[in-house]
């Protein structure tokens, strides 16, 4: 992804990160153990099942939230960040420029 302004709006940067295709990887019969690791291809968005929507969004106290929408991450780690939209669930790994981009605009921290 290209450098952006210091301008751009949250808006625009999470229109952004939500606008790529997402490669189509919820089938029903992928285990949460094989689900897991498909999330974190960096720069990517992959459509996941909603088991693993909800465990990412249980498992820690999510970094952010906003509506359906919320960052992941373990210790000082990039943010993941996670959607929903028509009833399908997504997920990202953001690149480390994306997860600081991201904290300066929602003032979420990188640090836990």
């Amino acid at each position: 992804m290209k450098q952006q302004p210091k301008s751009q709006s949250f808006h625009e940067f999470m229109h952004e990160l939500m606008a790529d295709e997402p490669a189509d990887l919820a089938s029903p019969d992928l285990s949460l153990d094989e689900m897991i690791p498909l999330t974190n291809r960096e720069g990517r968005t992959v459509r996941i099942n909603v088991e693993t929507w909800w465990y990412f969004l249980e498992v820690l106290p999510p970094r952010w939230m906003s509506g359906s929408a919320f960052a992941f991450a373990e210790g000082d780690d990039r943010f993941r960040l996670f959607w929903e939209r028509s009833g399908q669930h997504f997920a990202r790994q953001l690149t480390e420029e994306q997860s600081d981009r991201f904290c300066q605009l929602t003032g979420a921290s990188r640090h836990h």
